[in-house]
């Protein structure tokens, strides 16, 4: 319990990013898939959900844009991690941001194994 404490207090001191920021700064992943947008977005979206530690889920939000979906990763009340993915001519672009985000390997496999 004192090491989830120490934890929620880092990323309170710390803090993360708006999704602004995180778009200011070079993408992490930047892929391309020929799977629709949608499709993509629906599968990273379950894969993040499923990671939840404790039995439990993530909390992920996926939310429509004019050029695809944007899929986020709260941590407390910021974003720790952001994937846009847009459609584009022969399927989908997707590209990664993160703000403090540790231990994000399985997040990141998740994106890539949804393209």
């Amino acid at each position: 319990m004192k090491v989830l404490a120490a934890i929620s207090i880092l990323f309170a001191l710390v803090g993360c990013a708006t999704p602004a920021e995180l778009r200011s700064q070079k993408p992490l992943l930047d892929l391309k898939s020929t799977k629709p947008a949608k499709d993509v977005a629906i599968c990273i979206a379950d894969k993040w959900e499923g990671l939840g530690g404790f039995g439990g889920a993530l909390t992920v939000n996926m939310r429509v844009t004019t050029s695809g979906y944007v899929v986020s990763l709260p941590l407390n009340g910021q974003t720790g991690m952001l994937v846009d993915i847009d459609n584009d001519g022969t399927g989908s672009t997707t590209k990664y941001y993160k703000g403090l985000v540790l231990l994000e390997q399985k997040l990141v496999q998740a994106i890539k194994d949804c393209q």
